[in-house]
């Protein structure tokens, strides 16, 4: 839920005014049951992420819409929203996040908490702040003709360093790079089948 007006819809949801605050999270109590809620979420993208058992899912989507009309908001399509998740760099499950990806992949380490109490994976959390890296980091690109999920990524001289994952219109993209090539200024080839599609560095958000 994005938008200045977000936190009326979050109030209607929840019959009170419930924002969690600038980088908050809590629980939110709907007629759909709890729902998650995690705000500024994230690159910059003012808005909620709201999450929900798998399970309550479709009873949540009528209680979600009812909120966004009281609330006077309005629904995207998929296709706008998926644009807005690019330019934002916002991970998107099966694309840049699955099971086994390291927040500091995909821009999340500032989520991670290295002081709270012992939680699952903290002891990997630490070792990679303090002694490790990752192999691979999400960046974002400009690209000078179109590709597509999945095309590799090479330098100039014909290195692979990853692959993209995600394409938006006006010629964006997120891909997973090599760490040590994700830097300002730096140009890419994409072979997105039989061509060579120059892209460029470009910083998070689009």
């Amino acid at each position: 839920v994005a938008g200045a007006g977000r936190a009326r819809v979050l109030e209607a949801l929840a019959g009170r005014p419930s924002d969690p605050g600038p980088g908050g999270a809590r629980s939110v109590p709907t007629s759909a049951g709890a729902v998650g809620v995690l705000a500024d979420f994230h690159s910059g993208l003012e808005a909620f992420l709201l999450t929900v058992p798998a399970a309550a899912a479709d009873r949540f989507a009528g209680v979600l819409a009812g909120a966004v009309e009281t609330a006077g908001a309005v629904e995207l399509p998929e296709a706008a929203l998926e644009a807005l998740r690019v330019e934002k760099g916002m991970p998107a499950w099966g694309r840049e996040s699955a099971e086994g990806a390291f927040p500091q992949e995909v821009r999340l380490d500032a989520w991670v908490s290295h002081e709270k109490g012992c939680y699952l994976g903290q002891e990997m959390m630490a070792r990679l702040r303090d002694r490790g890296h990752v192999n691979r980091v999400l960046v974002g690109l400009r690209l000078e003709a179109d590709v597509a999920p999945g095309d590799p990524v090479e330098s100039l001289d014909g290195e692979t360093l990853g692959k993209i994952t995600s394409v938006a219109p006006g010629l964006l993209a997120l891909a997973f790079l090599k760490p040590a090539f994700a830097t300002s200024g730096a140009s890419y080839v994409v072979r997105a089948g039989a061509r060579k599609v120059t892209a460029a560095y470009q910083e998070l958000p689009l």
